[in-house]
């Protein structure tokens, strides 16, 4: 199992899949301490575990700047939406799996939630992985899916800067 952020609402099952399927838990490292309660996410007034200490690790790498794929998905750091946000490409398929670093309407990118976006300028900035990578398809997880991103990068710069 593989989270992009540790927000309640991307953790909330993992728990109950654990009772069903014995899985490793895998995070981005930075998001460690805010995800198991040591730190609270930026904005936020106290830190709150939403998973449970010890349970998730951190995303293999192969050193100190690059992840190792995972189960077919490379992850890139994203951070912007949370200190140690992630997102997965599927390279096969090439589909992103953006987490909360946008969300969508109507198939077309939209900046992530202000509430709750620790520092939207680097969200911002992260979204430029898209750029990069030329997805054919990325998925939200508040929205709907957006059909080659890339070409609406230079809009969502306009519209976010």
């Amino acid at each position: 199992m593989v989270l992009t952020h540790g927000h309640s609402d991307h953790t909330g099952s993992i728990n109950k899949v654990r009772q069903m399927h014995s899985v490793p838990v895998y995070a981005h490292p930075v998001e460690l301490p805010y995800l198991e309660g040591e730190l609270p996410y930026p904005r936020r007034k106290k830190a709150a575990e939403t998973v449970s200490s010890g349970l998730t690790e951190p995303l293999p790498s192969n050193n100190a700047s690059e992840l190792s794929s995972i189960g077919g998905l490379k992850p890139y750091f994203t951070p912007g939406h949370s200190p140690g946000h992630v997102v997965f490409y599927h390279e096969v398929d090439q589909v992103l799996l953006a987490g909360d670093l946008f969300t969508s309407k109507k198939g077309r990118l939209k900046k992530p939630v202000p509430m709750f976006t620790a520092n939207m300028e680097e969200a911002v900035q992260s979204a430029e992985i898209v750029s990069r990578l030329r997805p054919k398809r990325l998925e939200v997880c508040h929205g709907n899916s957006v059909f080659n991103p890339g070409e609406q990068m230079e809009a969502y710069r306009k519209n976010n800067s």
